[in-house]
């Protein structure tokens, strides 16, 4: 004899009551807009093109906007560093690195005051 399922369930979550748990999905944040590298070979960016443009998301994104953190690239290699207020903007600037095209790695070393 199947469980009856109470109404007004959503779907996602009658998965998790009946002890399946439901396939995990990410949904993006309002600020995430994926990154495409453009068909075929894109010339290679600079290093301090691809510093200026981290510099630049953290700037104008309304969630870390800070001024304390650094950035450092070689070799398309991006280093993070300094400190912001909580955990949830060290990972946003990092997502935001990690957007930028020319980058390969980002080292996150911000630290929070947290």
């Amino acid at each position: 004899m199947a469980e009856r399922m109470p109404e007004g369930i959503p779907e996602e979550e009658k998965y998790i009551i009946q002890g399946t748990p439901a396939e995990p999905t990410l949904e993006p944040s309002e600020h995430f807009v994926p990154y495409a590298p453009p068909p075929g070979n894109a010339p290679a960016r600079n290093d301090l093109e691809i510093q200026h443009d981290i510099e630049s998301a953290l700037f104008r994104d309304d969630l870390v906007r800070s001024f304390e953190i650094q950035v450092a690239v070689q070799g398309g290699n991006v280093t993070l560093s300094g400190s912001v207020g909580d955990p949830m903007e060290r990972n946003e600037a990092e997502r935001l690195a990690c957007r930028v095209p020319g980058v390969k790695c980002v080292d996150n070393q911000i630290q929070t005051r947290q």
